[in-house]
């Protein structure tokens, strides 16, 4: 009577093709995620130029240290200033102008240092002064 002509499909199987399997057996999502930890592994910080070395460690060491000194002053001495009694003001005042002198130049060479690092264009390792001789 009837008679269908139609080519017969499979029944689908629980386990997926061979294409669409990772590394024994895993699934194609984790062969995605161990495509992209591999590749990003070989790549090169495109912002980063090549060759341009560490930064000098007495340099580094003296504008942090001078940044985090003169940030802590300037707390301080702002605290002692607006929150003490008036005989006390003169010593805030002091830690603020002594935080000052330590916390501008200690942020120049932190910021420039970092920008080098980065290798953001225009800024060097040699516009900070040295303490490596």
């Amino acid at each position: 009577m009837y008679s269908s002509s139609t080519p017969s499909v499979p029944p689908p199987s629980s386990t997926p093709h061979p294409s669409q399997q990772g590394p024994q057996g895993f699934s194609p999502l984790f062969n995605k995620f161990e495509m992209d930890r591999q590749s990003s592994a070989r790549t090169v910080n495109p912002r980063r130029r090549p060759g341009r070395g560490p930064p000098p460690p007495k340099t580094t060491l003296a504008a942090v240290l001078m940044l985090v000194t003169g940030t802590i002053l300037l707390c301080t001495g702002l605290g002692i200033r607006w929150h003490t009694d008036p005989k006390e003001k003169e010593r805030g005042l002091a830690m603020i102008i002594l935080g000052s002198l330590l916390f501008i130049p200690g942020s120049y060479a932190s910021f420039q240092l970092f920008g080098a690092w980065a290798g953001w264009p225009g800024y060097s390792y040699a516009y900070i002064p040295s303490y490596d001789d």
